[in-house]
């Protein structure tokens, strides 16, 4: 007789029956790409995986799918513990339903979760986000039919178990594992046994959550009446401004741009940190392009809801030139340029005549004033 709570390995697959070893190495190794997790994100990715393994690791070796072959198709009898054959035979324990499908018993024991996206800055990641609204729909069993889906009765296969035993328990077949059989259909779900409900309220998010997702407890699904509901699992996410860098989740880096003279003669400024608190610093004479200067526990919370311990927060220079000098001060820095010889004496470069220049092999902006046009005709991107 057909062992029929056998899992078709050939199936999980996607190989006929007669398919050659290089086919089911081939399709196994498909199986893997598809479902790596750098490609695929879906919530049973690795539940398939699993099974794909399962699969490979008896139809891979011949001997064990020779054994497999003469059990799924009846030709050998089913043992009496079909669990420890399994583990005997194939080197792991036999779970008909954990394949492709949760198992019965999972179905039947917990609510699913629901996840969240939350944008915040990160003052707001430092300090908390009071009164915050989640609105957001989710499922929920028919309170008209308590989740049966209609009227229901004991299934008379199990006896309203939602198993039956074979010396190891299996998921009822007839009721899915449900233990009940539905007569007269709900007409408040339609014998879907859950309805959407659409949910709203308010919730304090708490200082020091940094990057790390919040659950809300029995705020997801609740399809199951005999279960509390699934949780509300909230994931933070922040968009940076571009001169705005975290490292290691709670190292915070920021470019700061400074006028050039400043790495030569050095000098105190005033900069606004990215969480909103204002810090003095001092340039020292001759220091070098990028210079850095890093504060401790300045950065985002090295602890989960905790202001304190924090990161760093380092600050980077980058020199950016003046584009608002008075003529006094380009009169300063020619004489400068001058002192140090960098142009001669007597020379000076209006910025208006430089669209009358002719250098070879240089740019010129055309007619509308836009770059990128070589003397020759040909489009190089400014280069």
């Amino acid at each position: 007789m057909r062992q029929e709570n056998l899992p078709d390995y050939y199936e999980i697959l996607g190989v006929s029956r007669d398919a050659s070893p290089e086919d089911i190495k081939k399709a196994y190794r498909n199986i893997g790409r598809d479902l790596h997790p750098d490609v695929n994100d879906a919530e049973d990715a690795e539940e398939r995986m699993k099974a794909a393994s399962q699969a490979y690791s008896v139809l891979g070796d011949e001997e064990r799918r020779r054994q497999y072959d003469r059990l799924s198709s009846g030709e050998a009898q089913s043992p009496p513990d079909i669990a420890d054959f399994f583990r005997r035979n194939f080197g792991f324990d036999f779970n008909p339903f954990s394949h492709m499908n949760i198992s019965f018993q999972q179905q039947r024991l917990s609510n699913s979760d629901i996840e969240a996206v939350i944008q915040m800055t990160l003052p707001e990641m430092l300090h908390g986000k009071p009164g915050v609204t989640f609105s957001y729909q989710r499922t929920r069993f028919c309170q008209s039919c308590n989740g049966v889906g209609g009227e229901g009765v004991p299934c008379d296969s199990c006896g309203g178990r939602g198993y039956v035993d074979q010396g190891v328990r299996f998921g009822c077949n007839k009721c899915s594992g449900t233990g009940m059989l539905v007569n007269n259909l709900c007409q408040s779900c339609g014998g879907r046994s859950v309805v959407p409900e659409q949910v709203q309220f308010l919730v304090d998010i708490p200082p020091g959550i940094n990057m790390m997702p919040l659950s809300l407890t029995e705020r997801g699904n609740h399809e199951m009446p005999s279960q509390p509901a699934g949780n509300l699992i909230v994931k933070p996410r922040v968009t940076l401004p571009g001169n705005i860098t975290v490292i290691h989740g709670c190292n915070v880096q920021m470019d700061v741009s400074i006028d050039p003279v400043l790495f030569s003669i050095g000098g105190a400024i005033g900069v606004t940190d990215p969480f909103g608190e204002d810090v003095e610093v001092t340039i020292p004479r001759r220091a070098d392009y990028g210079h850095f200067i890093r504060f401790e526990n300045r950065g985002l919370p090295a602890v989960f809801m905790r202001e304190e311990p924090r990161g760093f927060l380092t600050l980077r220079f980058i020199p950016l030139p003046p584009s608002d000098l008075s003529p006094d001060q380009e009169a300063i820095l020619m004489e400068y340029a001058r002192s140090r010889g960098l142009i001669e004496a007597g020379v000076f470069v209006d910025e208006r005549e430089t669209n009358e220049m002719d250098v070879e092999g240089g740019v010129t902006p055309d007619a509308d004033g836009e770059e990128g046009k070589c003397q020759d005709g040909e489009d190089r991107g400014g280069q």
